[in-house]
């Protein structure tokens, strides 16, 4: 059942909640209680989406991914809606907790993710954007009424297109399965050949652009040594979409620890 919610997913996004209310703290101390209390609101309303995400994907899923609790009948329908109603319920009262503005902006991410599952996820490129961008938003989202400083739109910029190239990944891994229920994916449109292009692009200009922050004032001098880590693991996953296994899982895999490593060497070189 806990295969359900994503649970490595959804520690990134607490973890994306918690980083982005440090990289704000300007000269104010970071209010932790609300912090982890918007963070868990996130996090429910990202399971409950993950929940409902595997809901509609079912028939798809029979075949990308039998293994799954629902496809292969580890968990039944029943179980996964009262899951997923539970998870949301739960994220408006976290939310309520926190402020008005958390509450509405929760309503608003979880209508969004609705529209995800049901349409979205199957036009080309626009589902991706749209996954991607709701990653990002955990960044800003413990402090709504805070202004984005540099440091936040670097942290921004990295975890939108990392997010982009794992969701591009993802497609072409899918595009079987999404083909036969009449998905239209990037992946089915275009070709997964096509798709491993867009991804070496986007893997190959964040590799050349990470040591850009270390010019900016926010970031204490150590950048160009904390970044290391994850320019290893994108170089990783570039080599990863060469030859003919694209798309290879460890790609993915690579993008996800070069997303980890990298929020942490910005938690460690913003003064």
């Amino acid at each position: 059942m806990v295969q359900l919610i994503r649970p490595l997913n959804l520690i990134l996004v607490l973890c994306g909640v918690v980083l982005g209310a440090w990289l704000t703290r300007m000269d104010q101390p970071v209010d932790w209680i609300g912090t982890l209390l918007a963070a868990l609101a996130l996090a429910s309303v990202a399971a409950a989406g993950n929940v409902h995400n595997d809901l509609r994907d079912l028939e798809a899923d029979r075949v990308n991914r039998p293994d799954r609790p629902l496809p292969s009948g580890r968990v039944s329908l029943r179980t996964a809606r009262l899951m997923g109603g539970v998870l949301l319920g739960a994220s408006f009262v976290l939310g309520a907790m926190v402020s008005l503005r958390h509450l509405g902006a929760l309503v608003g991410i979880a209508l969004l993710l609705w529209l995800y599952n049901r349409w979205l996820k199957h036009r080309p490129l626009i589902g991706n954007l749209v996954v991607a961008g709701l990653v990002t938003l955990s960044l800003p989202f413990a402090r709504l009424d805070t202004p984005l400083g540099p440091a936040l739109w670097v942290a921004m910029v990295f975890a939108f297109v990392l997010n982009l190239i794992r969701e591009l990944v993802k497609d072409a891994e899918d595009a079987d399965g999404d083909s036969g229920v009449g998905s239209r994916t990037l992946a089915v449109l275009v070709g997964t050949r096509r798709v491993r292009s867009g991804v070496q692009v986007l893997l190959a200009g964040t590799l050349i652009a990470l040591p850009a922050p270390a010019v900016l004032p926010a970031f204490a001098g150590t950048w160009l040594l904390t970044c290391i880590p994850a320019a290893v693991f994108l170089a990783l996953a570039l080599a990863g979409t060469v030859g003919e296994g694209f798309p290879a899982p460890r790609a993915s895999r690579h993008v996800k620890m070069a997303m980890v490593f990298g929020l942490l060497a910005l938690t460690v070189s913003v003064r």
